[in-house]
């Protein structure tokens, strides 16, 4: 009904029929038989097939087979014969020979849907295959375009990765001035401090100088206040030596 309707998957359904049927048609081929005891017993119905010397009333007997060993009602055997007689005319050696070969075709159809199995669940198989090769595909593309995104930040990274160089290039350039200019500047400090130092050496000897000058000072002064004392001793003799002299 999927089929024939084109409802979804019917194309699987379908198939699954087909396989479930020949898969019983394959196991029913193989089954075995009833038990005897599970058979109809036809000699109630039948007595002369437990009887291997019964003949037919209507037929005769032929040498060396023997004679009817019970004898029966006249109707039944009628009847009997009868029965016997249509199924020896519809039990032809052609019509054995057809029930043969039908069988036989049945068995041949059995096998070809046998394979027709094997085919379905081969053709299963492939389309199981079928799609885990789509699924494959599906990732392959997810990873392709996984790529081309790292391919593309990779390209972007080396823009940048330029970008970067050419900056730390300028940075070099600048810390080469930078350490040019520092030597300079560190020649011109380097004779400053000489200066200095030489400076500060001169201006030790002068303090040197100074000092030295300060102690003769000290001296000088001691002496000169000596010299005043002596001259006011002086001044006061000759001061009373000119007023005796005027006395």
């Amino acid at each position: 009904m999927f089929k024939i309707l084109h409802l979804p998957n019917g194309g699987p359904i379908l198939a699954a029929g087909l396989i479930t049927e020949a898969f019983l048609f394959f196991i029913a081929a193989f089954a075995p038989l009833h038990a005897e005891n599970h058979r109809p017993d036809w000699s109630l119905i039948y007595p002369q097939l437990n009887d291997e010397d019964y003949v037919p009333s209507d037929k005769p007997v032929l040498p060396g087979s023997g004679a009817p060993a019970v004898s029966q009602d006249p109707s039944v055997s009628k009847k009997l014969a009868e029965i016997d007689a249509a199924l020896a005319k519809s039990l032809t050696g052609a019509k054995i020979e057809s029930f043969g070969n039908g069988m036989k075709s049945l068995s041949e159809n059995v096998t070809k849907m046998g394979k027709l199995s094997s085919a379905s669940v081969a053709t299963e198989e492939y389309a199981k295959n079928v799609k885990l090769a789509s699924n494959a595909i599906v990732e392959m593309n997810k990873s392709y375009k996984t790529t081309i995104n790292a391919m593309s930040e990779m390209s972007n990274a080396s823009k940048d990765a330029k970008a970067y160089h050419a900056q730390v290039q300028g940075l070099t350039k600048n810390l080469t001035e930078l350490n040019t200019f520092y030597e300079v500047e560190m020649r011109e400090a380097k004779k400053h401090v000489k200066s200095v130092n030489d400076f500060y050496k001169g201006l030790g000897v002068a303090v040197e100088n100074v000092s030295s000058a300060g102690k003769d000072a000290a001296t000088l002064k001691t002496e000169m206040s000596a010299l005043a004392g002596n001259l006011t001793s002086l001044n006061k003799v000759y001061g009373s030596m000119l007023a005796a002299m005027k006395g």
